[in-house]
């Protein structure tokens, strides 16, 4: 008999003064959200639990582990004026909190993906409080953070998150928290996949593997022939140019979806269907083959991915987009 899958997950904000510049938004995204925990609980046929956390000095329940229908309009409690960040007290308080809920029947787990836009600044917090309590856990959980800066990343690196659990995002504007809302939507999408596979926790939830070597593209990799393939720079004139006009451009003949790989340049949500090619540096050699997401640690689900890690290789993402942009000192793979 299949067991009923039901997610345990809490959305944990940021609601101090330096998120003031974009409350509106905020409200937007963890509205949106919301909604979108319904719907892909009802997709994938599994049960949903949502709490709601805000926190700056204080840490404040909004709801706990409700069916995500019966939470409030956000803009009844996103107010950007909750004075400090206390980050660490406040996923503490969050785990103590979550793991008081019984899971006899059923198959549970527990995400807690939490968004702040600074640094952690409680003077008095224990050096090793979140480290211990999230070493304690065991693999039905997944705690998840988006901060503002590479400081912050390492801060809570130290605390005791994953580096793949970890995602920088921009602070300086509305599309930042935007994107923001495309990540939580994504990776819980991507989590409910992997929920259905059988997998309980993940500790990539936004990025790849960390490194890849030449013994991962060698032995798991298809060699692609030089003759198979065009690759195009994407020169000053032609940023921001769409990928259609920019392979007729070059080629003089019609685009055909799927047949353009664009270099991955920034962090950036890459979809399940998208297949990956790797180029070696130093050889020029191209690598792909069905294998390649495995390789480069993509799980089979939607997953936002970063291109740091990879010193020997550079990575294109298979576009299915005659829109696509493209961006200035890159690369484009067109295959023939």
């Amino acid at each position: 008999m299949k067991k009923n899958l039901i997610n345990h997950v809490a959305l944990v904000i940021d609601d101090s003064p330096s998120m003031m510049h974009l409350v509106t938004k905020t409200r937007e995204v963890v509205n949106a959200q919301i909604k979108n925990f319904q719907a892909l609980s009802k997709l994938k046929n599994q049960e949903t639990r949502l709490s709601v956390y805000t926190f700056g000095g204080t840490l404040k329940c909004i709801a706990f582990d409700v069916n995500p229908s019966s939470v409030e309009d956000a803009r009844f409690f996103v107010h950007a004026s909750n004075p400090a960040t206390h980050l660490v007290t406040a996923i503490s308080k969050v785990v103590d909190e979550l793991t008081q809920i019984p899971t006899r029947r059923g198959d549970h787990s527990f995400l807690i993906q939490v968004v702040t836009d600074g640094e952690d600044n409680e003077r008095h917090a224990p050096v090793d409080l979140l480290r211990e309590k999230l070493d304690s856990l065991n693999e039905d959980w997944t705690v998840a953070v988006q901060v503002p800066n590479a400081t912050a990343k390492a801060f809570t690196l130290r605390h005791g998150l994953h580096a793949g659990n970890i995602d920088i995002w921009d602070t300086s504007s509305e599309h930042g928290m935007e994107e923001v809302g495309e990540t939580l939507g994504a990776t819980y999408a991507g989590y409910t996949t992997m929920r259905s596979a059988g997998i309980k926790s993940t500790k990539s939830l936004f990025s790849f593997k960390d490194s890849l070597d030449k013994k991962d593209v060698a032995g798991k990799l298809e060699v692609v022939s030089a003759g198979e393939y065009h690759t195009y720079p994407v020169r000053k004139a032609q940023h921001d140019m769409a990928i259609k006009d920019f392979v007729e451009y070059w080629t003089k003949e019609p685009y055909r979806i799927g047949s353009a790989y664009y270099q991955l340049s920034k962090p950036e949500i890459i979809q399940a269907s998208k297949e990956v090619a790797v180029i070696e540096k130093r050889s020029g050699k191209m690598y792909s083959g069905t294998k390649a997401r495995p390789a480069l640690g993509l799980p089979n689900y939607d997953v936002k991915v970063a291109p740091a890690g990879f010193d020997k290789f550079d990575v294109f993402v298979q576009s299915k987009s005659p829109n696509r942009k493209l961006v200035q000192d890159t690369s484009l793979i067109v295959f023939k």
